[in-house]
């Protein structure tokens, strides 16, 4: 299988793994659900035809497992558009360099997988603390450079969200960005990660210009169907004003496993709402 043969365009709206978490991890038979059945389940039950996958909800990295979500994927015309990829004990900021080699050696390991799925990308967590210091940000360009020039090499992009560290210094994203190349090295903004005071929309609207996609954290909904977290309106107004295009890529919370399709499905409603 090639990179090349993967379906790369991606719909205006996807669905991150993570929403469905609870699910993934849930006991219950008839609520469980394998990421391997992801596709299928974006299709039949949501109507999306985006999905981002979660490395932690992977079952192995055996190459045929890897092979039968992308078939799936192919099946019910579904594009595999990224992977959040969390690495514990990893930090591409640490001082001691021989824990910032384990961490570009662990974040490195997911190349060939995006590269065997298909992907357009996946997800790094700084690490590093906010507000960032210099010698994090010249750490952290030391990494994601280590980091891209093999997964550039291969087609796929590394991105950044704002979770946790240096990434939620949008000014030190900026910079990582420009310093390694934003060809290759992409910002992966939530817009519930900066909370939901004032600054967050600022905050938000300095990372769109690098976005190869959004998280759209949407949840606490109400009776009139709006997001309790954050006005979804003026975020889709601060991304349209950067030029960006999609995918919104649903990550919410359910409360458990039984209400995480009604979640999901809630937060779809309120895109389409403020999408068309």
């Amino acid at each position: 299988m090639t990179n090349e043969s993967a379906p790369r365009r991606p719909g205006r709206i996807g669905l991150c793994c993570y929403s469905l978490i609870r699910r993934i991890r849930a006991e219950q038979p008839w609520l469980r659900l394998l990421q391997l059945d992801l596709p299928r389940e974006a299709k039949e039950v949501f109507g999306l035809d985006t999905v981002e996958l979660y490395n932690e909800a992977l079952e192995t990295h055996h190459p045929r497992y890897l092979d039968r979500i992308r078939s799936q994927a192919a099946e019910f015309g579904v594009c595999l558009h990224g992977m959040a990829v969390d690495v514990f004990y990893g930090d591409l900021c640490a001082a001691d360099e021989a824990e910032r080699k384990v961490a570009v050696a662990r974040n490195l390991a997911h190349v060939p997988l995006a590269q065997r799925l298909g992907l357009a990308y996946f997800r790094v967590n700084t690490g590093g603390h906010n507000p960032a210091e210099p010698a994090d940000v010249q750490r952290a360009v030391r990494s994601l450079r280590e980091l891209t020039d093999v997964a550039w090499s291969r087609g796929i992009r590394v991105a950044i969200e704002n979770h946790g560290g240096i990434s939620l210094d949008p000014a030190a994203v900026g910079q990582v960005i420009e310093a390694v190349g934003r060809d290759r090295l992409a910002t992966l903004p939530d817009i519930g990660n900066f909370g939901s005071g004032e600054d967050a929309y600022d905050k938000i609207a300095r990372m769109m210009p690098y976005a190869v996609a959004v998280h759209a954290k949407l949840y606490n909904f109400g009776e009139n169907g709006e997001a309790g977290n954050i006005d979804l309106k003026r975020m889709v107004q601060v991304a349209q004003a950067a030029g960006f295009q999609g995918p919104w890529s649903i990550e919410c919370s359910a409360p458990d496993a039984a209400h995480a399709d009604e979640t999901v499905l809630k937060a779809k409603a309120l895109l389409l709402k403020y999408l068309a």
